[in-house]
């Protein structure tokens, strides 16, 4: 029972500290007259969120290139290891972990374990980057570029 309880402690901070990040950056453009897409495209302000995502996806880049602990190279395994039939996209699939997952299913999917779907469907050019830097440079590119045309996706 404890261990639910601070899984459900834990969860609320999360949220609750995502929420006032988030508000806090908003109504800190808010005094400054800007909104979010102009404080991102001119003055590389990028919402939280986004910020969050970038470094997640990062710290799973720092895996691919065999940079981080052995232990995470064993929590996040490439696919390829774990199933004979190749996965549609880049060379370098991790597996996610999903079908291990008996309950809980929610916090997993705000886990870095939600981030490998992400990975796996981004394109050969963002993998192939050697260094974690200009990994999250070329994200950060791709998505200044989709904001500068209006693509919010």
């Amino acid at each position: 029972m404890f261990g639910r309880k601070k899984n459900n402690h834990n969860c609320i901070t999360y949220y609750l500290l995502t929420w006032l990040l988030t508000s806090m950056q908003r109504g800190f453009l808010q005094e400054l007259a800007i909104d979010e897409r102009q404080a991102f495209l001119e003055y590389t302000f990028a919402p939280f969120t986004l910020r969050r995502d970038i470094s997640m996806l990062g710290f799973i880049h720092k895996r691919v290139l065999g940079l981080s602990h052995v232990c995470i190279s064993k929590v996040l395994p490439w696919y390829a290891d774990i199933f004979t039939i190749p996965r549609r996209g880049h060379n370098k699939q991790l597996y996610n972990n999903f079908r291990d997952v008996n309950f809980q299913a929610g916090l997993f999917s705000r886990s870095i374990f939600a981030q490998v779907d992400v990975y796996n469907i981004l394109p050969q050019q963002a993998v192939d980057c050697t260094t974690v830097a200009s990994f999250q440079g070329f994200l950060t590119h791709t998505v200044r570029t989709k904001c500068q045309v209006g693509d919010t996706k």
